[in-house]
């Protein structure tokens, strides 16, 4: 059986990492996961086995341990473990993936890409090996974090400020607002706001704001299992239940009242809210 613990994230990393996760197995497992989509950028170390990554059209095997997952908005992406599991997944805020490797995250949308493609071979090869002779998690995470800090100080440009508001702003109403309020406070036009968005996010805003809807329902649900579809339905803004459950369905593949009852599903327990933080870390303030 497959163990969550989320890991309180450092104060020096508080500024671009909103969630750090172990999955951990305590023997051998052979198990297929399907994942959720998320809007979210993450990168991942694979302390003992290395996990394959299954799409409808192929399945994907790595010899890396260090990988970058780019959004996820396609609901039939799965990963195959097979071995002892010991994965540390950083989730990066939106925007910092762009800003510290200079890339957009939309190149890597519904992939899971080995670090090299973003990082220089030697420098990759030099972090594993330094990982694998590591045994306890917290001086992994260190190691890791240090390297991103390396990062965000060698390659660190300044954050658009308007894109990073707006999904912000998405995230604290939960993904239901308009475009025209997000227009108006971004002071964009819409074809200029999509274009910067997809940019510095990786997927478009209708996107982004749909899958911060999806992870706030399931927070919902996973809190709240005593509520009615049709209340939940009424919460998040659909006409109806029917019109909830075909939403739910299209991006997990389950409807509502059954995803609620797995006790299986990883993404009860790792989709739970995380509020958007106040405080910013002055030394490395994404916002300026």
């Amino acid at each position: 059986m497959i163990e969550l613990e989320f890991i309180e994230i450092p104060e020096y990393l508080k500024a671009f990492i909103r969630k750090i996760t172990l999955f951990k197995s305590r023997e051998s497992i052979n198990y297929l996961q399907k994942i959720t989509p998320s809007p979210y950028v993450c990168f991942s170390y694979n302390h003992c086995s290395i996990p394959a990554y299954q799409t409808s059209r192929k399945t994907y095997t790595f010899k890396h341990r260090l990988h970058l997952a780019g959004p996820k908005t396609d609901s039939g992406i799965y990963v195959k473990y097979n071995g002892v599991l010991h994965q540390i997944l950083f989730e990066f805020k939106p925007c910092v993936f762009y800003s510290i490797f200079r890339k957009s995250p939309f190149g890597i949308e519904n992939q899971l890409v080995p670090l090299e493609g973003f990082e220089s071979g030697k420098i990759c090869h030099s972090l594993e090996e330094t990982l694998k002779n590591l045994d306890e998690t917290e001086n992994q995470i260190e190691i890791i974090g240090k390297y991103l800090v390396r990062k965000v100080e060698d390659n660190f440009q300044n954050i658009n400020r308007r894109i990073q508001g707006a999904a912000q702003t998405m995230q604290e109403k939960n993904g239901l607002i308009s475009k025209s309020e997000l227009l108006d406070k971004s002071f964009l036009c819409e074809r200029h706001f999509n274009r910067q968005f997809k940019k510095w996010i990786g997927i478009s805003p209708k996107q982004f704001s749909k899958l911060v809807q999806l992870h706030a329902i399931i927070d919902t649900l996973f809190h709240n299992r005593e509520l009615k579809l049709q209340e939940v339905a009424l919460m998040y803004d659909f006409y109806d239940a029917s019109h909830f459950i075909n939403y739910f369905k299209n991006l997990t593949t389950s409807c509502p009242s059954i995803f609620i009852r797995r006790n299986d599903h990883i993404a009860m327990n790792y989709y739970r809210k995380i509020l958007p933080e106040k405080a910013r870390i002055k030394e490395y303030d994404l916002v300026k």
